[in-house]
């Protein structure tokens, strides 16, 4: 009974000196920002256009009318990376607004961490005319590695898993689900 007690007294020390180590040490001293370096909150808000203007969106509704505003607005190009695409009012609309995004001219890459299921399965239409655009580049099982650069000149890196489709003659149909 004495051996399981110690044994029990040293794990519990071990726990505590674990959660020391790893939870109150590194907190422990804070370092000090420079002056120059503080920023008040109210420089990145604001309504004037700016490309470093940061906004949380909190409801989902607003989330969604951000999103369509900013495809509205694109002018050259377009990255989109989701997870997963689920089938419903809302992503008909903003799938809706990607197709119109490319018939304007606008080069679109949208990626999709995960096979397309959704999207093929359950919305063929959409899969057809996103799979057969000139201007749309659809990257399935691909997601968002790293951004980097400067406004106007992004550096992003993806990193596209391994799958079974020819991406050079896959137009979206979703025929070799079937199959």
């Amino acid at each position: 009974m004495k051996r399981i007690l110690k044994c029990l007294l040293w794990a519990l020390a071990a726990y505590l000196l674990y959660v020391v180590v790893t939870g109150v040490l590194p907190f422990a001293r804070q370092p000090r920002v420079a002056e120059e370096d503080r920023y008040a909150a109210g420089d990145f808000s604001g309504s004037a256009p700016c490309c470093d203007r940061v906004a949380l969106v909190e409801e989902p509704r607003t989330g969604l009318a951000a999103r369509l505003f900013l495809v509205s607005q694109a002018r050259e190009t377009l990255d989109v990376s989701y997870y997963a695409l689920q089938m419903d009012s809302t992503t008909d609309l903003f799938l809706g607004a990607l197709l119109d995004a490319a018939d304007r001219g606008v080069r679109v890459r949208l990626l999709v961490d995960g096979f397309a299921g959704g999207l093929t399965r359950l919305h063929p239409v959409y899969a057809r005319a996103i799979g057969a655009h000139p201007n749309i580049t659809l990257m399935t099982t691909s997601t968002l590695e790293s951004v980097g650069g400067y406004v106007g000149n992004f550096e992003v890196t993806i990193r596209q898993k391994a799958k079974y489709v020819n991406h050079d003659l896959c137009t979206g149909c979703g025929l070799c689900e079937t199959n």
